[in-house]
């Protein structure tokens, strides 16, 4: 079991590399789930994913499933950014360690 988030209302999901990948020891390299399903949490069916795109860099995945959601983060550009405004960010940035975190804009780019 694992999360994600939506982040468009045509059903994109973002969310972690390792939940759709495992690492194989003995080949030493990661190895992708056969078939992998979201359940949103207030239903009861199972959806197939297709996978977008994998970045092995930020462990993320995106996925895609085939229903519209009507509730889903929306991901801006850092150029629409306003002082104040509330942002929610996810990743592992300059090699970390995983995280997420919200706040502000305290300063403009």
């Amino acid at each position: 079991n694992a999360t994600g988030t939506v982040i468009s209302k045509d059903g994109l999901i973002l969310t972690n590399r390792h939940v759709i990948q495992v690492y194989d020891f003995s080949s030493d390299d990661f190895i992708l789930y056969e078939n992998i399903y979201v359940r949103f949490y207030n239903e009861t069916e199972y959806i197939k994913v297709d996978i977008i795109s994998i970045s092995d860099e930020s462990d993320l995945a995106l996925l895609q499933i085939d229903k519209e959601t009507g509730c889903y983060f929306n991901i801006g550009s850092s150029e629409e950014l306003k002082y104040g405004q509330k942002i929610h960010t996810i990743g592992n940035g300059n090699g970390y360690g995983l995280a997420y975190i919200n706040g502000n804009v305290a300063a403009p780019f």
